[in-house]
């Protein structure tokens, strides 16, 4: 009967499932703190020569029970075993050199088996808003080499800046890590708006379509940090007050349900528990959208502020235009009476030039003033006379929209060589990652009258 065979090949990329997000500068911190256990396997390994050999000699045993159970302790048992099963392909018995072979092929593929993981963190109390780094520590301690589903050398020519050896590192270990928070709830990993940051966008395509893999030599042992964990442009968000279990795991995709369900091979990590001592604020914590435009009244003014409702630093462009003019945000206002919702452009007569001071970077939670409109100037806008008809029954809201997008910038300043240094310009000048979509306020009461009793 055939062995069970593995898919590394169909690696599931936990990268894919990534959502949209932000990034910052990022430290390393050098002092780790937390201590760490060694790695646990799930099933039994073999510990000894003397546990090897019976292992060995049960793949010529005539009970299939006997000698799977054989095949999946050698398994666990990782690349301790390969010069042994290697001496069974030269013995007399065909069945058991053929088994010893598929051993030897399948654990020359699996990742980590026979390896110990350490995981520890720079610090184990934080705020929502104060990162820490991440280590994982990968251990051989055998005579053979262990395989990594990541490059461990030359790692600088895939990932050439900060940005991208901080989202990098973490989205190689991003298919292993489990992180649980207060509410007994998995974290997904998050990654901010990359799109025109060339750099970033290589490590991400490295990770999705290249695979790189290498060899952890025998004896040795291999540092992974994570910068900026829960901070950094590729994170996973600790938010909420309480505490947070971290784990390291990797468990092969066999084609075998039983051993599939066994989780044969299986390597884990020390469970890391850190606390977030301050929780972020709940305009955060239950926001949908990265940013939120606010209408208020002030007076007979209607005042239009943008408040970031990220986790990280967000873009704004307070650059404002009509509506199809290239690189600027408009307004649209949506007044909604009984009768339905009339639209109308906020026009901007001669709008001037772009500026890049008006490309604004926000802190989480922090607010900045856009428009300001008094409601004289709404009286000259369509759908005005239905508010006045309606009375206390009308209500307005604004919708903000901006197309002001780095990747765009950067075809452009790529494309158009006359006015290559303008495009530059404009593209360093846009934060990573700026807002771009499509934002409406809540809606608040308008009255009847104006200032002037019209």
């Amino acid at each position: 009967m055939p062995f069970s065979s593995i898919r590394e090949t169909d690696r599931i990329h936990t990268m894919n499932t990534l959502s949209r997000t932000v990034l910052g500068g990022c430290l390393l911190i050098e002092l780790l703190t937390s201590a760490a256990a060694p790695a646990q396997v799930t099933t039994s390994p073999a510990s000894t020569e003397n546990d090897i050999q019976i292992l060995l000699d049960d793949l010529s045993d005539p009970s299939y029970e006997v000698r799977q159970a054989a095949v999946e302790k050698l398994y666990a048992a990782g690349p301790v075993v390969l010069e042994a099963l290697a001496e069974v392909t030269k013995g007399g018995d065909f069945e058991a050199g053929l088994r010893a072979r598929d051993l030897i092929e399948r654990i020359q593929k699996l990742f980590f088996v026979g390896a110990k993981i350490e995981l520890s963190a720079s610090h184990k109390q934080f705020r929502w808003d104060e990162a820490f780094s991440l280590r994982i520590k990968i251990i051989n301690p055998s005579d053979f080499p262990i395989h990594l589903p990541f490059l461990i050398k030359n790692r600088g020519s895939i990932d050439a800046d900060p940005m991208a050896v901080q989202m990098g590192n973490l989205l190689d270990a991003a298919d292993f890590l489990s992180v649980v928070g207060p509410d007994g709830k998995a974290a997904d990993p998050v990654v901010d708006d990359l799109r025109g940051e060339p750099s970033l966008e290589a490590a991400l395509d490295t990770r999705v379509y290249a695979e790189p893999a290498s060899l952890l030599a025998p004896h040795g042992e291999f540092i992974l940090n994570l910068p900026d964990f829960n901070r950094g442009f590729a994170r996973y968000r600790m938010l909420r007050k309480g505490t947070y279990r971290l784990q390291f795991a990797y468990v092969p995709e066999w084609d075998d349900p039983k051993m599939r369900e066994a989780e044969i091979g299986k390597v884990v990590s020390n469970a890391l528990t850190l606390t977030v001592t301050q929780p972020a604020p709940d305009l955060i914590l239950h926001a949908r959208r990265e940013i939120r435009v606010v209408l208020e009244r002030v007076g007979w003014e209607f005042v239009i502020r943008l408040t970031n409702t990220h986790d990280r630093p967000m873009g704004v462009n307070l650059n404002l235009g009509n509506r199809g003019l290239a690189n600027y945000a408009h307004l649209e206002w949506q007044w909604q009476t009984p009768a339905g919702v009339v639209r109308a452009e906020q026009p901007i007569i001669d709008p001037p030039p772009l500026d890049t001071e008006k490309l604004v970077k926000l802190k989480p939670g922090q607010s900045i003033e856009l428009f300001r409109a008094d409601l004289n100037r709404l009286k000259t806008l369509p759908g005005f006379e239905q508010m006045d008809q309606e009375g206390e029954k009308t209500t307005l809201a604004v919708r903000y929209s901006n197309t002001l997008d780095r990747a765009l910038l950067l075809m452009r300043r790529r494309q158009d060589e006359p006015n290559q240094e303008k495009w530059k310009r404009l593209y360093e000048a846009t934060p990573l990652p700026t807002f771009v979509g499509s934002c409406t306020s809540d809606p608040i009461q308008v009255p009847s009258n104006t200032p002037d009793g019209n």
